[in-house]
């Protein structure tokens, strides 16, 4: 059981770490910039000079919460702590990342 966990905790520090490789060419404002390539590779160059400054569409930070909320499931289940209903903890860890909507709860934070 301990190299599964390991393999997962190596997973997700590559997701972690690849957060925001995929956003300069998978979000939908640089496809809408311009149709060809290079409009898209300026786009993912201004990004990196200037964070934010092309797209503000959440989702590396929304993978980062879900890199999180998985380690922390992780460690739960992993010798963490004993919740009273662990099931319902894990699913208040899974909504985590989408905090950030109009629909989330405050009161699903766990």
């Amino acid at each position: 059981m301990d190299d599964l966990v390991q393999f997962l905790r190596a997973q997700l520090d590559r997701e972690a770490a690849r957060a925001t490789g995929w956003h300069d060419l998978e979000c939908d404002i640089h496809e809408h910039l311009d149709a060809g390539l290079l409009a898209q590779i300026a786009a993912a160059r201004m990004l990196e000079d200037v964070p934010g400054a092309v797209c503000d569409c959440g989702g590396p930070a929304r993978v980062l919460a879900d890199v999180n909320a998985k380690r922390r499931m992780i460690d739960d289940v992993w010798g963490g702590p004993d919740h009273d209903d662990m099931w319902t903890h894990h699913l208040r860890l899974l909504a985590l990342p989408y905090a950030d909507r109009p629909d989330y709860r405050d009161t699903w934070r766990p």
